[in-house]
């Protein structure tokens, strides 16, 4: 945290993106992500949008995974998940980047040749037509800790 804190004042920087709490779906190195931004937000003052989905999207996403046999996330899992979409403060339209969040996705090697619960889904994920692929997951939605409730924003860059 401190290192990250020491490049956010080298660069000036006045956003810093992390995931949410629980990693977005609990995975430990973006659990860690977040508690190292946490902590460096805390030493800069930086202002802060976490990366997370909207808590009903995973529920509606794990049954409907279960069922295709793509993925094995419990139910009890799925609640945990994410974000209530009440709380979710920013959502992005990443569409014209699916590309290369789908070639980003492929380069995570472990869940993609591994046989982790969800690599089914990711070997499908980075199979899929480009454009099919933009349909699915061509969405980022963020929470800002502390922002006041309101319409949901889809710019980073405007506090709330």
């Amino acid at each position: 945290a401190g290192r990250l804190a020491a490049i956010i004042r080298q660069e000036n920087a006045s956003l810093l993106l992390s995931y949410d709490e629980r990693g977005g779906y609990g995975h430990r190195d973006h659990v860690k992500v977040h508690e190292v931004g946490a902590r460096a937000a805390k030493l800069t003052g930086i202002r802060v949008l976490e990366g997370t989905v909207p808590r009903e999207l995973a529920v509606t996403g794990s049954a409907v995974l279960r069922a295709l046999r793509l993925a094995r996330f419990t139910d009890q899992e799925a609640r945990a998940a994410g974000t209530p979409s009440s709380a979710i403060t920013h959502r992005i339209d990443v569409r014209r980047f699916a590309a290369r969040k789908q070639a980003a996705l492929a380069a995570h090697l472990t869940p993609v040749q591994g046989k982790a619960r969800s690599a089914r889904l990711f070997r499908l994920a980075v199979a899929l037509p480009v454009p099919v692929f933009a349909r699915l997951a061509g969405r980022e939605w963020f929470t800002e800790p502390g922002a006041a409730p309101g319409p949901v924003s889809d710019d980073v860059l405007k506090p709330r």
